[in-house]
């Protein structure tokens, strides 16, 4: 399997290959050398702040039903 080898290998710009900032296969790239730490922190740089649209909520809100649904009965014969 060489990078020659039509079959197995996948070009770059391809859709089926992974881009190396994607964090599921970024400590690869960077044990691999296809990816720097300087172009890694470079590019986490440049990423837009978009804290502005986040919103804060704590473990506890998230994880408490507040409102539990109820069955309905509607639709039921007995």
């Amino acid at each position: 399997m060489a990078k020659n080898d039509e079959v197995y290998y996948t070009p770059a710009g391809s859709p089926v290959l992974p881009d190396q900032f994607d964090v599921r296969v970024r400590l690869r790239s960077l044990s691999k050398g296809t990816l720097s730490y300087a172009d890694l922190n470079k590019h986490l740089a440049n990423l837009p702040d978009e804290s502005a649209y986040a919103d804060f909520r704590s473990y506890d809100a998230v994880t408490k039903d507040e409102h539990p649904e109820e069955p309905t009965t509607a639709g039921v014969t007995h």
